[in-house]
């Protein structure tokens, strides 16, 4: 019998590229794995100050990079819904909306969840077409960031923040702006491109 592979799919961005519509929709065509969203994983402190759009410390993101990935590879591991690679084994696939933006955070979250294989995923689209999402974002609710001037406020520390080096996979200009169906198969299409003789079939 074939041994089980186990990866996380980290998709990242800053607040307004796509990366929960982008990772939700990823993880449904991986027939439907589990995703998790790094929002919901904040502590009450950093929620608070999201939402006076003050920008979180490395002190602030340390714990909860290890609960986004203690958790991430707690679903990889409980699952019980898998795909068949093409060397007759299994996989799971667990898809993370994390924005991730510099490459500290992503070698913490990568040595964390080291029971796991690990890719990150940058979606960037351009400045003008995050701020135009940001702003017909509008009502809270939906995201960690409140509302649309919340997150207006903290988008130039978040670009200035992102560092572009060392991705899997990197969707830019057009390509991330595409709806999110398009673009979670285009992370799909390089992503198994990646993984070669072990990719898990995907239904997108």
């Amino acid at each position: 019998m074939k041994g089980m592979t186990k990866t996380i799919v980290f998709v990242c961005g800053v607040c307004g590229a796509g990366k929960t519509s982008v990772g939700r929709q990823l993880a449904e065509d991986f027939h439907a794995m589990p995703f998790l969203d790094a929002d919901d994983y904040h502590s009450p402190a950093s929620l608070e100050k999201l939402r006076r759009s003050v920008p979180l410390t490395d002190d602030d993101r340390g714990p909860w990079l290890e609960r986004v990935a203690d958790a991430a590879e707690a679903a990889a591991a409980s699952t019980t819904t898998t795909t068949t690679t093409t060397q007759g084994g299994n996989a799971v696939v667990v898809v993370v909306a994390c924005s991730a933006l510099k490459s500290a955070y992503r070698v913490a979250l990568r040595r964390r969840a080291a029971g796991c294989d690990v890719d990150f995923c940058l979606l960037d689209p351009p400045e003008g077409a995050l701020r135009a999402r940001l702003e017909a974002r509008g009502a809270p609710g939906a995201h960690a960031l409140p509302d649309a001037a919340a997150a207006l406020q903290l988008l130039p520390s978040q670009l200035a923040e992102l560092e572009r080096g060392g991705w899997s996979v990197v969707l830019e200009g057009e390509a991330a702006l595409a709806p999110a169906r398009e673009q979670a198969r285009e992370l799909a299409r390089r992503l198994r491109e990646r993984w070669g003789s072990w990719a898990g079939s995907y239904r997108g």
